[in-house]
């Protein structure tokens, strides 16, 4: 699920599971029982892992990806929201990075403890001591070069940059044996989570090698070849769901308003995209999540490149014609966009369209469509009809109300008209309305004594009357 982040550190959003704080009571509680050394333990691996992630999110960031920190259960993961392809030497820094930053902290409080008088607390001893192990020892032990950890990301980006699509496969062969030998070694230790966890990330190895030679067999390429597109095949790796449950879910992630989620759904679906219809669907995805975030521009260049011959969604292409500045050029994809929809997404940007040119023709056009205007309904013409109104369009609001009172015979419709025939100073035209809001039953006609649209019409004898034929004393 999105969420907000927790917080945000050095400017990177970071989340917390639930589930990292109790696995590290649990080891807490392991190492130094119900103590007070327990409760310190937690909290070191808190801040230990925080800062090893960071190292990874600024060195990323630095090299333009937007990062997200995750602390998980076992440790914690840097995530990019929208990621870029970096070339082996920054894949091997961002990786290094993490790493680094315990080396530097864990390093420079052990060279402190071996020279310094520590006070004489057994609290304070364990405590210095944990926090020497969460950073220095996570930290040397994350340059073990198996995938997935750190040191097997930075062995994975020189086998590839060395031997392309091949040295992808020798990655995690290499980080197979090695896991493999590691876990026999610990066994005569004893050193059964250690065990556990090697024999895992051999499992976990073996998985990725069998899956990478199944995708490159689909694509008709051996592994003796070279491969330049290995950020494709790294996405198919990550991917955890089929390509239309993904899918399904970047376009309900677009229903609940979530564009980050959209965008990051998108982007990695794009690379995975196998034919001109997947990669159409998914630029259309990528494109919203890009508009509702705020990058009209983004957008545009999404729908650039969708295949050849296939035209972009209507509505889609005048939202980011609108957000761009050229209503002129959104107004007829918007009017077509809300064909068979009247929801108020359609309508507030058609409205905005409208209201921004002046031009009312293709609404109504619309309302001279019969069974398209059932289809639409009144209440989006009664949105567009508000935002004319309000840009001070009056003599074009009344046309347009004028022809969407027609089409629905609503009393509001027609109080709507003569509200604005009354702004636009023709009063005798807007009593008629008046008369005719009246006879098609309006809802509260009190309005006729308090609205301000009103103001130049209470003067006449005429109103007096239509007040009295409205039932008011």
């Amino acid at each position: 699920m999105v969420r907000e982040p927790h917080f945000y550190f050095f400017g990177v959003p970071v989340f917390v599971e639930p589930f990292h704080w109790l696995v590290s009571a649990v080891f807490g509680v392991a190492i130094h029982g119900f103590t007070l050394s327990a409760l310190i333990w937690v909290l070191l691996v808190f801040v230990g892992v925080l800062c090893h992630e960071l190292g990874h999110a600024l060195v990323g960031r630095r090299f333009g990806q937007e990062p997200i920190i995750v602390l998980s259960g076992w440790g914690g993961f840097t995530a990019w929201l929208h990621p870029k392809t970096l070339s082996a030497g920054q894949q091997i820094l961002v990786s290094f990075a993490g790493p680094a930053v315990g080396l530097v902290l864990g390093g420079s409080v052990w060279l402190w403890s071996t020279h310094a008088s520590l006070p004489p607390s057994p609290v304070f001893s364990r405590a210095v001591s944990d926090f020497i192990w969460v950073n220095l020892g996570w930290a040397i032990f994350n340059l073990i070069p198996v995938f997935p950890l750190d040191g097997g990301q930075i062995s994975k980006a020189i086998f590839e940059r060395f031997l392309g699509l091949r040295g992808l496969k020798w990655a995690h062969l290499f980080s197979m044996a090695l896991a493999i030998g590691l876990a026999l070694l610990a066994l005569p230790m004893r050193a059964y989570l250690l065990v556990l966890v090697f024999g895992q990330l051999a499992i976990l190895n073996w998985s990725h090698f069998q899956a990478s030679r199944r995708w490159v067999v689909r694509e008709g390429r051996p592994f003796g070849n070279d491969e330049s597109d290995t950020d494709r095949l790294v996405a198919r790796e990550a991917a955890r769901t089929t390509f239309r449950a993904e899918l399904q879910r970047g376009w309900q992630a677009l229903e609940d308003r979530r564009p980050a989620l959209v965008r990051s759904i998108a982007e990695s679906l794009l690379v995975r995209a196998e034919n001109d219809d997947q990669r159409y669907e998914v630029l259309h995805m990528l494109a919203w999540g890009r508009l509702l975030d705020g990058d009209p521009e983004g957008a545009l260049r999404a729908i650039r490149e969708l295949p050849s011959g296939k035209a972009p969604d209507a509505l889609l292409e005048g939202s980011i014609r609108l957000e761009l500045g050229d209503a002129k050029g959104a107004l007829p994809l918007l009017a077509e966009g809300i064909r068979g929809r009247g929801d108020d997404f359609v309508a507030i940007r058609l409205a905005k369209a409208v209201a921004l040119t002046g031009d009312i023709r293709p609404v109504l056009e619309l309302l001279a469509q019969s069974e398209v205007a059932k289809e639409i309904g009144p209440r989006a013409f009664q949105v567009i009809f508000e935002e004319v109104f309000r840009s001070k369009r009056y003599l074009e609001a009344a046309e347009l109300g004028k022809a969407l009172f027609e089409r629905f015979q609503q009393g509001r419709d027609a109080f709507n008209v003569a509200c604005a025939l009354g702004r636009a100073a023709k009063s005798h035209e807007a009593l008629e309305w008046l008369e005719r809001a009246i006879d098609a039953g309006l809802e509260d006609p009190s309005v006729l004594d308090t609205d301000a649209d009103l103001s130049s019409l209470r003067m006449l004898p005429e109103f007096q009357s239509l007040r009295q034929r409205a039932g008011l004393s």
